[in-house]
């Protein structure tokens, strides 16, 4: 990122300009935001690479998922946050050995990150 180039995505969000300081950044909400989050080429890029490392850690698919969670939203899922994540991404997984189709794999990162838990703080 080039202090006199700016970012498109981040502008959406109000990121401030490289070339001034400023006290405060404005804070809008628009609709705009929320489709760059769920269409937006960085995002599912980000869901992509996410995935990735995720798959090349070989671990069973419910602690895979617990990575997931704790990487995203920075706790452990409930049982029924990681119940309702198994059946999204293909389970029940009968053995140790099951894989996550990394295409759904992707998806369910996709998914986290565009969470309002992730994206908002309380």
């Amino acid at each position: 990122h080039f202090r006199n180039r700016p970012d498109p995505f981040l502008h959406a969000f109000d990121v401030a300009g490289g070339l001034k300081s400023v006290s405060q950044r404005n804070n809008t909400t628009t609709p705009t935001q929320s489709l760059l989050m769920i269409n937006g080429d960085y995002v599912l890029a980000r869901a992509k690479t996410m995935a990735s490392k995720l798959q090349a850690t070989n671990q069973p698919p419910h602690q895979l998922l617990n990575q997931a969670f704790q990487q995203t939203w920075a706790r452990t899922p409930s049982e029924k946050e990681l119940a309702q994540a198994l059946k999204f991404v293909g389970g029940p997984f009968t053995s140790e050995a099951d894989k996550i189709a990394v295409e759904k794999l992707i998806d369910f990162c996709h998914v986290l990150l565009n969470s309002s838990e992730f994206i908002y703080l309380d």
